[in-house]
């Protein structure tokens, strides 16, 4: 009576155990340990190729830098070129070779908020107020001004390249709740009307946003736990109009019901 085996792909014990040496199983043409940087790829000649580089196995660009989330749980910076492992920020659970597509920040001062760059309408900015996503303290703070009569509290930016209808727009920012925690991302100029989403960074809600398709209107909204009370929250929307959108982040006076771009009397000063 024979016995066959056969492998399940599996590794039972740790990856870091397993030499570099050991031959590649025979249908097997690629070996990563991202954690260990240990590499190998088997041609379809049967030469084994091994580096402690990704980069001397596979071909990799990016024109540009990028940002994720490292083995930590804080946001890293990868300079053009260098592929990035990203990790879950909460769980730390390794999540693989991120494969990009294509797209380009159209903010200039995104980390910036104090920069002429933005329009302050109701705010006031405490730059460098707390610790950020990448654990150094660079975070600005966001304040409502008081008022006595119905205003917005928003900062706005209008990008300096026209919208392509049809071409969705991503809209995105680490937001961590303070004396507030509701608040709104909205972008305008580019549709009919302003579209927007109302964010609880508390618990973590979508509130009232706007509605839409995949040819109109509000594409897609999330809210993602980045850990250390952060969450990453993005509207994607679909351009109807070919000008120039205007990213707004606003206070609502802690509502998460709040219509588009919401005017309000601010009496708490609240933040976030």
């Amino acid at each position: 009576m024979g016995l066959k085996l056969k492998s399940n792909s599996k590794v039972k014990g740790a990856v870091s155990s397993i030499p570099l040496t050991s031959p590649m199983p025979s249908l097997a043409r690629l070996f990563v340990d991202a954690i260990n940087s240990r590499f190998v790829i088997k041609h379809a000649s049967g030469n084994l190729v091994k580096s402690d580089k990704i980069t001397d196995i596979l071909s990799f660009t990016r024109e540009s830098p990028a940002t994720y989330f490292g083995s930590d749980g804080l946001l890293k910076y990868a300079i053009s070129g260098e592929p990035v492992f990203e990790y879950d920020p909460v769980t730390l659970k390794p999540l693989g070779v991120r494969v990009e597509f294509g797209t380009t920040n159209r903010i200039k001062f995104s980390d910036l908020f104090s920069s002429s760059a933005w329009n302050n309408s109701g705010l006031s900015i405490s730059e460098n107020d707390s610790l950020s996503p990448d654990g150094t303290k660079t975070a600005s703070k966001i304040i409502e001004s008081g008022t006595s009569d119905n205003s917005t509290h928003c900062i706005s930016y209008t990008t300096e390249a026209l919208a392509t209808i049809g071409n969705p727009y991503t809209f995105s920012v680490f937001a961590k709740k303070n004396t507030a925690s509701n608040f709104q991302l909205a972008i305008s100029g580019i549709t009919d009307s302003a579209l927007f989403c109302n964010f609880n960074i508390e618990s973590g809600e979508i509130g009232l946003s706007s509605p839409g398709s995949l040819t109109y209107g509000m594409l897609n909204a999330s809210i993602i736990d980045v850990g250390g009370g952060y969450y990453r929250c993005s509207i994607t929307v679909t351009p109807t109009i070919a000008s120039y959108p205007i990213l707004s982040i606003c206070l609502t006076g802690n509502s998460l019901s709040s219509g588009a771009i919401p005017s309000y009397k601010a009496s708490s000063l609240a933040s976030i």
